[in-house]
C-alpha cells in the first residue's frame, strides 16, 4: 500500500509539473505575441512620425520599440536617423544663436562708436570759431578754399538737384550694374576740386603710401578703411563749423562728375580732354588738375586714380530715389572714375567697381566732400 501511494503521488506530481510547464509555455507565447504587437505598433508610429518630419516623436517611438525588442534593426535605424536630425538641428540653432549674439554685439559696438564720434565732432565744432559765414554756395561750381595745415583745399559747390544716375542700355562699354534711374539730392554739398593729393594726405596723416611720389600727384595705394581714418582726422583737426568732411556717396559722386551732362564723359565729352587713362597716361599718375575740368570746375573725375565712395549698393534699381546713401553696412565698397591703368570704358561717368574695404592699388585714391550739417 505504501508503494502504491508513492507511485500515485509521483504520477500526480508529474501531471502537475507538465501542467505548469504547459501553462508557462502558453504564458510566454502570449507575452511574446504581446511584445511583438507592441513593437510593431511602435514601429508604425515611428514610421509615421518620420514621414511627418516629427523627429522627436519618431525618436521616442523607436526607443519604445527597443525597450520591448532590443534587437529590432529597423527601430535602431529609425532611432539613429532621428537622433542625427535632432542633433543637427540643435547645432544649427546654437550656431544661429551665436551668430545673432555676435551681430547684436557688433551693432552695439558700432552704435557706441558712432555716438562717441558724433560727441567728439560736436565738441570739436563747438570749440572752433565760426568758419564760412555761409555754409552753402550760391551757384553751381562756386569755388571756396579751406586751409588744412600747409595745404589749401579747393572745393566746388554742387547744388541740390535731380539727375539720371547710371547709363542707358545702348551706352558703349556699359556694365550690367549701371541701371539707369532718377535720383534727387535735396541738399547741396562741396566737392573736392581734385583728388586728394599726396601733400594733403601727408599733412593730415604724416605718411605717404603712394607708389608714384610727388606732392601734387594724387595719393594712391589707400584702402577704404585708410580713407575713413583720413576723413576722421580731417574732422577732428580741421573741421569747419556746421560742416563735416566725408567720402561722397555714389549718388553725390556721379552727380558731381556729370555736372549736368548725360553722356559717358563730362566736360567736352572726350576722354582724351578730360582724364588720364591707358591710352594717354604713359603708365603712371599725373599731377592733379592738368586735364580739363567739367562744367562745375571739377578735375580728374575721369581717370588718373579711382576714387573710393562711402558705400556700395548692389542693385541700383530702376525706381526714382531721393538722397540715397547706401546700406551703411556690409563687406563690399565701391570706387568710381577709372584710372591711369584702366581703359576708356572704366572711366565713364556711370562705371562702378566694387571691392573689399581693405583693398589697395597704385591706381586707387579718393576725393573728399564737405557737407553742411543740418
Amino acid at each position: 500500500a505504501g508503494g502504491g501511494g508513492r507511485a500515485f503521488a509521483e504520477a500526480r506530481f508529474k501531471e502537475a509539473t507538465a501542467g505548469w510547464n504547459a501553462a508557462g509555455t502558453a504564458y510566454g507565447e502570449s507575452e511574446s505575441a504581446a511584445r511583438k504587437a507592441k513593437a510593431e505598433q511602435g514601429l508604425e508610429a515611428a514610421r509615421g512620425a518620420k514621414r511627418r518630419g516629427a523627429w522627436e516623436e519618431c525618436l521616442a517611438a523607436a526607443e519604445g520599440v527597443l525597450a520591448v525588442a532590443a534587437g529590432n534593426a529597423e527601430a535602431k535605424a529609425l532611432k539613429g536617423e532621428a537622433q542625427q536630425v535632432l542633433d543637427d538641428a540643435r547645432r544649427a540653432a546654437e550656431e544661429a544663436k551665436r551668430k545673432a549674439e555676435e551681430e547684436a554685439a557688433a551693432r552695439r559696438r558700432e552704435a557706441e562708436r558712432a555716438a562717441e564720434e558724433k560727441r567728439k565732432a560736436a565738441e570739436a565744432l563747438a570749440a572752433r570759431p565760426e568758419g564760412w559765414s555761409h555754409r552753402e554756395g550760391t551757384r553751381a561750381g562756386e569755388r571756396r578754399t579751406v586751409r588744412v595745415g600747409s595745404q589749401e583745399v579747393a572745393l566746388r559747390w554742387c547744388p541740390a538737384g535731380t539727375f539720371m544716375m547710371g547709363s542707358p542700355s545702348g551706352e558703349e562699354g556699359r556694365s550690367g550694374d549701371e541701371t539707369q534711374h532718377k535720383v534727387t539730392l535735396t541738399k547741396g554739398f562741396w566737392m573736392g576740386e581734385t583728388e586728394v593729393t599726396q601733400g594733403l594726405w601727408q599733412a593730415v596723416t604724416g605718411s605717404n603710401p603712394s607708389h608714384f611720389k610727388g606732392d601734387n600727384l594724387p595719393v594712391e595705394q589707400v584702402s577704404w578703411e585708410d580713407c575713413e581714418t583720413f576723413v576722421k582726422a580731417l574732422n577732428e583737426r580741421y573741421g569747419q563749423a556746421g560742416m563735416r568732411w566725408a567720402l561722397p556717396t555714389e549718388a553725390q559722386w556721379e552727380y558731381a562728375c556729370r555736372a549736368g551732362s548725360t553722356g559717358p564723359y563730362a566736360g567736352t565729352g572726350r576722354l582724351e580732354d578730360m582724364g588720364w587713362y591707358t591710352g594717354n597716361s604713359g603708365n603712371q599718375t599725373h599731377p592733379v588738375g592738368t586735364k580739363q575740368p567739367n562744367a562745375w570746375g571739377l578735375y580728374d573725375m575721369h581717370g588718373n586714380v579711382w576714387e573710393w565712395c562711402a558705400w556700395y549698393t548692389h542693385d541700383l534699381g530702376t525706381q526714382a530715389v531721393t538722397d540715397p546713401k547706401g546700406p551703411g553696412q556690409g563687406s563690399i565698397r565701391v570706387y568710381r572714375g577709372g584710372s591711369w591703368c584702366y581703359g576708356a570704358r572704366f572711366c565713364r561717368s556711370a562705371s562702378r567697381i566694387r571691392d573689399v574695404p581693405v583693398y589697395r592699388l597704385h591706381g586707387l585714391g579718393l576725393r573728399v566732400a564737405l557737407l553742411p550739417v543740418p
